[in-house]
């Protein structure tokens, strides 16, 4: 430990406050008398209780803020790569040049989150446990980060807690999901409420857990298709299709009307508040 470290790491502005946690647990493990810096991420995660994820967002920012540098390495007698090491920016050497730094490895210094291959990726939950306890890596515990998350995430009309909803949607999927089923049940649901206010809206997390893709099994092609919702929906009403209870929202109910596909009856006969 290092007292000077840590009061560096203390003084400064501007962080957010699990960024600055990051960099007070970084701080707290340099050797004032070696000025080695070099903790494993899996030691980094369970003092910040983060993911080991979540641990490698924020050490970007702390790069990309100039507060440290981090320098991958390879273990001399076996060549694999050993762990990181960092230069805080108080250290004597931190303005010696990109070149003299660059991770002898030659690698991409920041794992890629989608990789099989990431080390990140392999261990990636919640590190909180009982004192004594090693960090918790079990081969068939969900992962955290799927590869279609992303496409999740930008489709659902109500993003919201990244964290949480990684962790659902990975759970969904290792629970037999299709990711591509629950990709096109959340084109669905946007486009079902297209027009409603957002707090009538599912949290992602939630709506996960519910397994709620599965209204829009049999409907979400085409409705993710369509280039007319209101004409789509209209033929289901007619046709006596089953509607799930959030497909048709009051909005487009009123616009169904209004465009004279589907009358007032026609909605309550099929179970829609007009």
């Amino acid at each position: 430990m290092s007292h000077r470290a840590t009061n560096w790491a203390i003084q400064q502005r501007g962080l957010e406050p699990a960024t600055k946690l990051l960099l007070w647990q970084l701080a707290d493990r340099h050797n004032a008398d070696t000025g080695r810096c070099d903790p494993s991420q899996e030691r980094l995660a369970d003092d910040c209780e983060m993911s080991r994820a979540t641990v490698n967002r924020h050490l970007k920012k702390l790069e990309a803020a100039g507060l440290i540098r981090r320098i991958q390495r390879l273990d001399p007698r076996t060549k694999r790569q050993a762990s990181t090491a960092y230069l805080l920016a108080f250290d004597h050497d931190f303005t010696e040049s990109q070149d003299e730094t660059r991770a002898v490895s030659q690698m991409v210094q920041e794992p890629c989150l989608k990789s099989d291959d990431s080390r990140v990726s392999d261990c990636d939950t919640n590190p909180v446990r009982e004192p004594g306890k090693e960090p918790v890596c079990a081969a068939d515990a969900a992962r955290h980060t799927h590869p279609a998350f992303d496409e999740f995430w930008e489709a659902y009309p109500r993003p919201k807690d990244r964290d949480g909803t990684e962790r659902a949607f990975a759970q969904a999927v290792a629970d037999g999901a299709e990711p591509s089923a629950i990709i096109a049940g959340a084109k669905a649901y946007a486009v079902e409420n297209d027009g409603n206010e957002l707090q009538y809206l599912a949290f992602p997390v939630n709506w996960l857990k519910a397994g709620r893709w599965r209204d829009h099994k049999a409907i979400s092609k085409p409705v993710a298709d369509s280039g007319d919702v209101a004409e789509f929906w209209a033929a289901q009403v007619k046709g006596r299709a089953f509607i799930p209870s959030t497909a048709i929202s009051p909005s487009l109910a009123h616009r169904m009307i209004e465009a004279g596909l589907v009358t007032p009856d026609d909605l309550k006969a099929a179970g829609v508040a007009a």
